[in-house]
Parts: structure tokens; C-alpha cells; sequence
């Protein structure tokens, strides 16, 4: 499924090379290096936050990587975040422990949880996200209250699985606004039905422009 998305929009990784700034060149293994070019072309670098359905395992400690698999470029790396049991606050978690370099590496963040991330029917109502977004900062609202960090920003969201989807991408996306983001469904593998959770998700990524693949189907 990732590499038909790919290939629909034109963007086949395993044919993709893309050229970075020398930021990242000591974080490469030689491996990479092309000699006959002046500049090294640099790996594609791919952060996928997910839990243990969205590996394809059933079996927590025994993860088969159906996502880094997809992608099989000697060119290609993915920083797999995943975890057995994770929600997408541990996702959270997780960036908010990046810091800025580490979070410019990246060309491309996909985000997929399963039945750990559940959300029923009313998640969009019930979410708590402000009018203002990553890219307002600094901004003031209300009585004057005075928004100056992305940390203060997110800390006016709620702690629901919807608002919490929403954190991550406004995260990314004050950090990184060149790399691609894309949310991906629970599959139907799982035990537990999750298409309220599906259309949560499809929701999330229209409110922020962001591709789906849809993995549930």
C-alpha cells in the first residue's frame, strides 16, 4: 500500500534521492557516500511513530517491521518509534525529546496507531484545539496571555486522543515545515472495530492538509 501511494503521487522512493544540507553528513555511514559527486547524496530519512498493530505483529514482542519493509532503497532509513503498547501520547512524548536539529533531519514523519488510539464518533467535537496555530507564534489570546513557544502552544490542547494527534503534527510541522507528513489507518487486521477511529484520522489529516494512506482498506 505505501509504495502504490508512492507511486501515485510520483514520489517512488526506491528511484528518490534527495539532497540535504551538510548538517547530517556526520550522521551517515560511508556506505552512503558517492565519490564522483561533489556533494554527498544523503539518505532519505523517515520517523514512523506507531504501535505494535501498526507493525503488522500481533505479538507485541515479536514486531515484523511491515512499514520499514515496504521501503527497501539501500538509500532509505527509517527511525522506527514504534512500541508495543504505545498511544499516540507516547508519540508525543517522543518528539517533544527531539530537538530542533534532530527534528530538521527528517524528510518525511508518518504517524499510524491501532486499538490503543481509539476514537469514537464525537472525538472531533469533544477535542480541545485552539484557533491559532504552530505557524501564529508568537501570538496572544484571551485576556492577553502571550504564546511565545511551541511548548506553551501545545500545552493549550487537550489531553484526548484527537487533540493529542493534533500536538504531533503542529510539532512537526513548527520544526520541519519541508518534510511530508502522512497519517495512516488502523488496519482491519485488528480484534477491536476501529472505524470511527478511521474517520477521526481521515478528519485530522484534512484539517492540516495532510495525505492518508488508508491502510483499513
Amino acid at each position: 500500500a505505501i509504495n502504490t501511494y508512492f507511486k501515485s503521487s510520483g514520489l517512488d522512493i526506491r528511484n528518490t534521492l534527495l539532497i540535504q544540507e551538510d548538517e547530517n553528513i556526520t550522521e551517515l555511514l560511508p556506505m552512503y557516500y558517492f565519490p564522483k559527486y561533489d556533494v554527498p547524496l544523503l539518505m532519505v530519512k523517515h520517523c514512523f511513530f506507531g504501535d505494535s498493530i501498526s507493525q503488522g505483529a500481533q505479538v507485541p514482542d515479536k514486531p515484523t517491521n511491515v512499514i520499514a519493509s515496504c521501503f527497501d532503497s539501500g538509500m532509505y532509513y527509517v527511525a522506527d518509534k514504534t512500541m508495543g503498547g504505545s498511544s499516540i501520547k507516547y508519540t508525543l512524548e517522543q518528539l517533544l525529546k527531539m530537538d530542533e536539529k534532530e527534528m530538521k533531519s527528517f524528510n518525511l514523519f508518518t504517524i499510524q496507531h491501532g486499538t490503543n488510539c481509539a476514537m469514537g464518533a464525537n472525538a472531533e467535537s469533544e477535542a480541545i484545539i485552539p484557533t491559532e496555530t504552530f505557524a501564529d507564534i508568537p501570538y496572544t489570546y484571551g485576556d492577553n496571555i502571550q504564546v511565545n513557544t511551541i511548548k506553551e502552544h501545545l500545552d493549550r490542547f487537550g489531553t484526548d486522543v484527537f487533540s493529542v494527534f493534533c500536538k504531533c503534527i503542529e510539532y512537526i510541522r513548527y520544526y520541519n515545515l519541508r518534510a511530508k507528513v502522512i497519517l495512516i489507518t488502523v488496519p482491519e487486521m485488528t480484534q477491536r472495530p476501529m472505524e470511527e477511529t478511521n474517520v477521526n484520522i481521515k478528519k485530522i489529516a484534512k484539517l492540516y492538509g495532510l495525505d492518508v494512506i488508508d491502510a483499513a482498506s
